[in-house]
């Protein structure tokens, strides 16, 4: 069993197709064939299911491919100690994040520290909180922040850990009300749910996120009967931004946000005085996952970002 196998099992894994995975390895289609093969071989039993849908990893295939990311990854620390001077040029970060502001924000301000001269490698995937942690679990990503009601704390923090996550809190908040500063109640110091009861509500109509509205707790789906009877649901937070600056009458439930962001889309934050649900962002990562510099770095943003964020808006603070 070689290096070079484990890797093709991880490309077809990741792939989810032999002719998608030989492509990106610049192997022909029967060798890689035959080196899953001979694979399975070794390993004494299949790793995938040939599927209609796919290669699909089976349950021993599972098991297999999780610790052959481990020791890929545990084979690349090795060679960096090797080679200081390649690794200090290349600077890599993945992540997968909730469609947050104050998260994209320090994203941008990782990026530009590292900028300039430096070789970088960035994904940056903003997601649902379930893509979130299969991201981390396959490797797509080495860190990842999740998105969970405090309610929900217990179950959620054993689920991680069964998983053989690791975590930290980021922060926990109450959300705040997203609005247009056009928007009639944009001048209001606070305001109560039932002054939105005449705007259009935006939400992420992603069933794995949980809906920040405290007027509906828990996770939230974006099935039409679910929703609030003036509801648009989008997927990304670009559109968002366009919906609440073009269309005054709409508004957002959020997680607070930096006042840069605010400004340039025309948008203030308010508090709502009745709104009690509480949230908490969770970073995390493999258990063992050694933090790289620009992973320090990021983390570093965060919590500038974090901090910032929470001078716009009273009563809130950092997860503790």
């Amino acid at each position: 069993m070689n290096l070079q196998h484990l890797r093709y099992a991880v490309e077809v894994a990741n792939c989810r197709s032999i002719t998608k995975a030989a492509a990106r390895l610049f192997i022909g289609q029967p060798n890689l064939s035959r080196a899953i093969r001979e694979l399975e071989d070794e390993f004494g039993a299949p790793l995938f299911r040939r599927t209609s849908a796919g290669m699909i990893p089976t349950v021993q295939g599972e098991a297999f491919l999780e610790h052959a990311k481990i020791i890929l990854n545990q084979i690349g620390e090795i060679h960096a100690l090797g080679h200081p001077d390649q690794e200090q040029q290349r600077m890599v970060l993945n992540l997968t994040v909730p469609r947050a502001s104050y998260i994209a924000y320090a994203f941008a301000n990782t990026v530009s520290a590292i900028g300039g001269s430096r070789r970088i490698a960035v994904n940056y995937a903003e997601n649902n909180s379930m893509q979130a942690i299969n991201d981390i679990l396959s490797g797509t990503s080495m860190l990842a922040v999740i998105r969970y009601p405090l309610e929900t704390e217990a179950v959620t923090e054993s689920m991680l850990r069964t998983a053989g996550l690791d975590f930290r809190p980021v922060m926990d908040f109450t959300p705040v009300v997203l609005l247009s500063r056009k928007h009639p109640l944009a001048e209001k110091g606070c305001i109560t749910q039932e002054m939105l009861h005449d705007s259009i509500e935006i939400l992420h109509g992603d069933p794995f996120v949980p809906s920040l509205s405290p007027a509906r707790p828990g996770p939230a789906s974006p099935l039409p009967e679910s929703r609030p009877p003036k509801s648009i649901c989008v997927y990304e937070r670009g559109s968002q931004f366009d919906l609440l600056r073009d269309v005054p009458s709409t508004f957002m439930w959020v997680s607070p946000m930096p006042q840069r962001h605010l400004d340039c889309n025309g948008l203030v934050q308010l508090r709502c005085t009745d709104a009690t649900a509480r949230y908490r962002d969770l970073l995390i990562y493999r258990r063992g996952h050694r933090f790289s510099p620009v992973e320090n770095m990021f983390s570093d943003q965060l919590a500038r970002s974090i901090r910032q964020v929470l001078t716009l808006t009273e009563g809130e603070g950092p997860a503790q």
